[in-house]
């Protein structure tokens, strides 16, 4: 509820700025760029919701024989469930949300490192399998490396860009001398 009172918040602070001409402009700006990464959002969570909705058994004790209302009812606490565990603590506390960012923040630089391959002309699609093996690798360092923490923390840094580097060189280099397909 209060997350829903702040978004109100927002919204309705929008659009009293947005009644004057000075920053209508840039508040378009910002709600053209945010529509879409939204809607996506929204989209994504009705697909789940329809998934969960109709492939989720409707949970009751042994022997009762639900009506239709009932097994709506019962399917539509599953579903508030299990969006509820989903977001209460990626967002419901500090803790939460720095742990959600914590697991995030491989997948978001494993993205970003594919987008800087397509802005180049190339395409990436082991990006998954070099985050994978730089992590293996960088672990290794850090196990198997005896010193102090000066010197190993650089060390698994760079293991970890050695091991990606050398599970890309493989497709990159079958590409560059025989003009092989990097996606076969």
């Amino acid at each position: 509820a209060a997350f829903l009172a702040v978004v109100l918040g927002i919204v309705s602070a929008l659009a009293g700025l947005r009644a004057w001409a000075g920053p209508r402009r840039a508040i378009d700006a910002f709600l053209r760029g945010a529509a879409v990464p939204a809607i996506s959002i929204l989209l994504a969570l009705a697909a789940a919701a329809v998934v969960i909705l109709l492939l989720q058994p409707t949970p009751s004790a042994p022997g009762v024989e639900l009506g239709a209302f009932e097994r709506l009812v019962g399917r539509l606490d599953t579903l508030w469930y299990a969006y509820y565990t989903m977001f209460r603590d990626a967002l419901g506390t500090v803790g939460g949300f720095a742990e959600s960012l914590k697991l995030a923040t491989p997948l978001i630089f494993t993205g970003l490192a594919v987008a800087f391959g397509f802005q180049a002309g190339l395409f990436n699609i082991g990006a998954p399998g070099q985050m994978v093996l730089g992590a293996i690798a960088a672990a290794m360092v850090g196990i198997y490396m005896p010193g102090p923490r000066v010197v190993t923390l650089p060390l698994a840094v760079l293991g970890a860009f050695l091991g990606g580097a050398l599970w890309g060189a493989l497709p990159g280099w079958l590409k560059a001398r025989f003009g092989a397909n990097e996606v076969i």
